[in-house]
């Protein structure tokens, strides 16, 4: 009978596992709460723009953003950006894209959809709010640390692929009796 391939027949480089198993850790904490903010209009929760870049940066030390797109949709501006990150282990660059959307506020009186009321700094205000949501967007496909799974019912546990094996520490063994470990 053939034996079934192990995990560690398929890597040839284990530490690198190990250290990108570590960045998936760290990439899939959960956010500490009191960065979590409520969105008053939808209830929803979400990372502020600052809390996502400051990540980015400490996270991935270098990060840029293009803008792929700014489209009009009805009442509301919709931004496409696409978010690279250096990766801090293999150094490759890697993106992800994003979407976000933002109405025009119009004058009292006026329906969000009458072109005559839509107020002055309206345009000026929703399209770099609307970018913002768009990096936030892409940077939740990097993991729950950047506010991925916030407003999920249900949610998995992302486990390493390899366990890392532990080796006794040196105060484990200096202070085994009779010099056991």
């Amino acid at each position: 009978m053939k034996e079934l391939i192990k995990i560690e027949d398929l890597y040839k480089d284990l530490d690198a596992v190990h250290k990108q198993n570590e960045l998936n850790k760290l990439l899939n904490c959960e956010p500490k709460a009191e960065w979590i903010k409520i969105n008053e209009l939808t209830g929803s929760r979400h990372l502020p723009i600052q809390i996502v870049e400051s990540l980015l940066t400490s996270i991935f030390t270098r990060w840029w953003v293009e803008i792929k797109e700014v489209t009009q949709l009805v009442n509301s501006v919709s931004v496409t950006v696409r978010l690279y990150v250096i990766d801090p282990l293999s150094k490759e660059t890697m993106w992800q894209d994003g979407v976000g959307a933002v109405p025009f506020t119009v004058a009292k009186g006026f329906l969000a959809t009458d072109f005559e009321g839509i107020e002055l700094l309206s345009v000026q205000t929703a399209v770099p709010m609307a970018k913002s949501y768009a990096i936030k967007d892409a940077a939740e496909c990097f993991g729950r640390i950047f506010g991925k799974d916030l407003n999920r019912k249900d949610t998995i546990n992302i486990n390493p692929a390899i366990a890392k094996k532990q080796r006794p520490s040196k105060f484990a063994t200096m202070n085994a009796p009779d010099g056991q470990q």
